[in-house]
């Protein structure tokens, strides 16, 4: 089904995937973790290091989210396959 519905969609396949958010979340992810651990802010703005830190997590906590609801998606299509291929 969702096979047919992404041939139905006007969008390319990488435009479905980025609106889908996981690709925008994880992208964001590895820009606020690159930030955080590439500069040294401790020293130099403790309020800043500290406004990054919990960016980081937060964004990877919102991806970790993304990515079980996906996970949850994938076995529940999984389950659903195979308790219609029991009542056939």
């Amino acid at each position: 089904m969702q096979k047919f519905e992404a041939q139905l969609s006007s969008l390319p396949p990488a435009e479905q995937r980025w609106q889908s958010g996981w690709l925008s979340s994880l992208i964001s992810n590895l820009l606020i973790t690159g930030a955080f651990v590439a500069t040294y802010w401790w020293p130099a703005s403790p309020s800043v290091a500290t406004t990054l830190s919990s960016l980081a997590l937060f964004s990877w906590l919102i991806w970790f989210i993304l990515w079980f609801g996906h996970l949850t998606h994938r076995l529940k299509i999984s389950e659903d396959k195979l308790n219609k291929q029991k009542n056939d």
